[in-house]
């Protein structure tokens, strides 16, 4: 996640204080597909504000709360934002997956215990999807941007395609044949993808 971009997209939209920007990440739908710790958050803040990409804009008194500093997008924060929106278009994806490094060596372990992980984790992803993704994509379709629900989408379509991945994974070890070579499994999983 490119912290800087997210922060300065989102002072493109308006004007924003790091706390809101914190409550925006977890209570919107954001939080499904962006990580970013409240220290990294603040972190960036000062960064972008140091290299004069943000400036403060206002600062809002209260006596019941801590007074809020404003921050608003300077000239150069925009230009850095147009490149860095640029540059991460076209950015290499990380394939990386946890559970990658289990599959190395998932011929050596325990078959049932295997399968039993296996089921639990084919459970909570079906949970996830049909529960929690699928459900906010219905709520946002028609009141968000079309960029807002691609991403949406694209987190959905991979997360189905991990499904099926889980499920024929399951049906071969169920079947022993973890440890098989020759098995054509991309074609397998088109299959059952058809």
């Amino acid at each position: 996640m490119n912290t800087k971009l997210f922060m300065l997209g989102l002072l493109m939209e308006k004007n924003r204080h790091p706390y809101e920007v914190q409550q925006l990440l977890k209570n919107s739908e954001m939080k499904y597909y962006i990580k970013i710790t409240k220290g990294s958050l603040y972190y960036t803040f000062e960064q972008l504000e140091k290299r004069g990409f943000i400036e403060v804009v206002d600062i809002i008194r209260n006596e019941q709360r801590p007074e809020r500093t404003i921050y608003g997008i300077t000239k150069s924060g925009k230009q850095e934002f147009e490149h860095l929106l640029l540059e991460q278009m076209i950015k290499k994806e990380d394939m990386h997956r946890p559970i990658y490094e289990a599959l190395l060596f998932a011929q050596y372990g325990e078959e049932e215990l295997i399968l039993e992980q296996l089921k639990t984790k084919i459970s909570q992803l079906t949970l996830y999807l049909t529960t929690t993704l699928q459900k906010v994509y219905e709520e946002k379709c028609g009141k968000e941007s079309v960029a807002k629900l691609y991403i949406l989408s694209s987190v959905i379509l991979h997360l189905r395609t991990e499904l099926k991945v889980l499920q024929s994974l399951y049906n071969n070890i169920k079947n022993e044949k973890i440890d098989n070579i020759g098995n054509d499994v991309l074609r397998e999983i088109e299959n059952q993808c058809l």
